[in-house]
C-alpha cells in the first residue's frame, strides 16, 4: 500500500526541520561549458559524498557517470571547474596547520614517478601542461605517497589551487567531465543506518542496467531490508543533497537525527515529497521522469526511511542523474 504527499508535513515535524529548506546556489546537475575563453563544450557535474569518497572509488563512479574524472588543461577550465564545487560542502577541513581538502581531479602519478613533482597525468592522457599547484605543492606531506589530484586551500575559504593527496583519503566530492551528453545513471551516495547489530535497509535500482532515469519514462527503486512483518517505510524525494551557506535560513544537510534517539542517522536529503508504504521485506518505488527536454542533465536524491517503535532505521542515499 502507498500514500504520496500526505505524510510530509508529519515526517518534516517529526525531524524538527521547521526551517525552510533551500536548494544551495552551486550547480546540482550536470554543466556544459559552451561561451567564454577555451571553452570545449564537454559537460561537467560536481558529485557531493556526504560521508567522504576515495580516488578509485570517485574515478569508478564518474566512469559509471559517463565520462571520467575532470582533466584541467587550462586557467579559463580550472575557473569554470571550481564554479561548481565553490559551495563550502564540497571542502572538508583539516587542523594543524588549518586547511581545507576539496574534490578529487583527474591527475595521478604513475608509479616510479620522480617524487614529489615528476610525472603527473591525466586519466585522459592528454598532456599535462597547466597546473595550479598551492604553495609549497606538491610535496609527500610529512613523506607520504600522495599521487592523486584535487582541490585544496590553506586557511578556510575555498580556493581554486591543486595538491597531492594519497589517493586513500577521503574528501567530499570530486568532478566529473564528460565529452557526450549526460547518460541516464542511478548513483548510490552516502551510508545508512540500524539499530546496533541490525542491518541497514538500501536503495538501489530495482533491476541493473534496466531501471535507468530516463526521460519519459518510469524505473524503479528497490527499498530492501524490510523486515518479514509489515512495517512502514518512507522514501523522501528532493533536488538537492546539499546545504545553502550560513545565514540563508536552510537546514545544513547531512542533517544529525541522534537527537530523535536515532544515534549515527543522518538525513542526507531535502524531502520536497514523501511516499509512505505500508510493506514486508521489500518493495518498488516507481521513479517517472517526465519527458522534458529541459530535465537532461539534472539530478533527484532519494532516501529511505524505516519506522517501527525502538527500530528506525535509514537507507543510503541515491542520486538519479535524468538521461535520453
Amino acid at each position: 500500500m502507498r500514500h504520496s504527499n500526505s505524510c510530509l508535513r508529519s515526517l518534516t515535524l517529526s525531524l524538527g526541520l521547521l526551517t525552510p529548506i533551500a536548494i544551495a546556489p552551486a550547480q546540482i546537475g550536470w554543466t556544459q561549458w559552451t561561451s567564454g575563453t577555451g571553452a570545449n563544450n564537454h559537460w561537467y557535474l560536481a558529485v557531493y559524498v556526504p560521508g567522504g569518497i576515495n580516488w578509485n572509488d570517485a574515478r569508478t563512479a564518474a566512469q559509471s557517470l559517463g565520462g571520467d574524472l575532470a582533466t584541467i588543461t587550462s586557467a579559463a577550465e580550472n575557473t569554470f571547474v571550481f564554479q561548481r564545487i565553490a559551495n563550502p560542502i564540497f571542502w572538508r577541513v583539516v587542523a594543524n596547520p588549518t586547511r581545507i581538502f576539496g574534490p578529487w581531479l583527474g591527475g595521478f602519478q604513475p608509479p616510479g614517478s620522480a617524487e614529489p613533482l615528476g610525472g603527473w597525468t591525466w586519466v585522459t592522457g592528454e598532456t599535462w601542461g597547466y597546473s595550479r599547484w598551492a604553495n609549497g605543492e606538491p610535496n609527500n606531506f610529512q613523506g607520504l605517497q600522495e599521487d592523486q589530484l584535487h582541490y585544496f586551500t590553506l586557511g578556510t575559504n575555498p580556493n581554486s589551487l591543486w595538491n597531492d593527496l594519497r589517493g586513500t583519503s577521503l574528501v567530499p566530492g570530486f568532478v566529473v567531465e564528460a565529452t557526450t551528453p549526460p547518460i541516464a545513471a542511478y548513483l548510490p551516495l552516502g551510508t545508512g543506518c540500524a539499530p546496533i547489530g541490525q542491518q541497514a535497509p538500501t536503495l538501489a535500482p530495482a533491476i541493473a542496467g534496466v531501471d535507468l532515469p530516463r526521460l519519459g519514462t518510469t524505473s524503479n527503486l528497490r527499498f530492501d531490508g524490510l523486515p518479514p512483518t509489515n512495517q512502514l517505510a518512507v522514501i523522501g524525494v528532493g533536488t538537492t543533497n546539499r546545504y545553502a551557506p550560513a545565514g540563508s535560513g536552510a537546514v545544513a544537510l547531512p542533517f544529525a537525527l541522534d537527537n530523535l534517539g536515532w544515534t549515527g542517522c543522518r538525513l542526507l536529503v531535502a524531502p520536497e515529497t514523501t511516499f509512505a508504504y505500508a510493506a514486508t521485506g521489500s518493495f518498488d518505488h516507481p521513479v517517472t521522469i517526465p519527458l522534458a527536454p529541459s530535465l537532461l542533465g539534472q539530478a533527484v536524491f532519494f532516501q529511505g526511511l524505516r519506522l517501527a517503535p525502538g527500530n528506525v532505521a535509514l537507507t543510503n542515499s541515491i542520486a538519479a542523474y535524468v538521461g535520453p
